[in-house]
């Protein structure tokens, strides 16, 4: 149906069938989480809070910069010099052995979970593959 409008009048348009219900909305976080994380997860109840998921994986992160820091020095000033900027793939991150996803999702704590036996330096690219094998990068 042609409405006439244009622009940013025709988007205010209305559509049939354009709005989720809340058990289609419900369906697709779920799936969509499932997919990701690779849990299977049967509910959305179930699903962890993302702001608690959040906190976890922050308190990880820091105490990972701290825990490389007093145990790897040599590796902590070379991730400093080379540290991820958000441009260049080739630059260091810090990769969790075991995602930080997965020890949130069996329980571990902070501490084992930034544990230096957890801790690798990778290639950010490296850090995306291993989680993403199938990733493309453009340049």
């Amino acid at each position: 149906m042609f409405t006439g409008k244009g622009g940013k009048c025709s988007r205010s348009a209305d559509r049939q069938g354009w709005t989720l219900s809340e058990d289609d909305a419900k369906t697709r976080r779920l799936n969509s989480y499932n997919y990701v994380y690779k849990t299977n997860y049967t509910s959305v109840d179930q699903l962890p809070e993302p702001k608690e998921m959040d906190r976890y994986k922050d308190k990880c992160q820091k105490m990972s910069q701290t825990n490389l820091k007093r145990e790897r020095p040599n590796d902590y000033r070379l991730y400093q010099e080379n540290k991820y900027d958000g441009t260049d793939l080739g630059q260091l991150s810090i990769d969790h052995i075991k995602p930080l996803h997965e020890c949130f999702k069996e329980g571990w704590s902070v501490r084992q979970a930034s544990d230096i036996s957890n801790l690798q330096l990778l290639t950010m690219k490296d850090n995306i593959l291993k989680e993403q094998p199938n990733s493309v990068f453009v340049k």
